[in-house]
């Protein structure tokens, strides 16, 4: 399976925990997204980890996901 699809699978997923449309995801719903996408995401990323997921992704260390990260 190629990069793209993989990346899209995640965006979905990402898109599916925040179903409050806030545009934030939480330590929950990051863990539950890492959890049901982990093997994509290591694939892509080699990130092991749902808080290696957080360190890498959250710009501004608030332990939260926001839109623009």
């Amino acid at each position: 399976m190629g990069g793209a699809r993989k990346s899209r699978e995640i965006w979905q997923a990402i898109k599916k925990a925040d179903f409050r449309r806030e545009g934030t995801l939480n330590e929950t719903n990051i863990n539950l997204v890492f959890e049901r996408n982990k093997e994509t995401i290591y694939d892509l990323l080699r990130i092991q980890t749902a808080a290696d997921f957080v360190d890498v992704f959250d710009m501004d260390r608030d332990g939260f996901l926001n839109q623009d990260e």
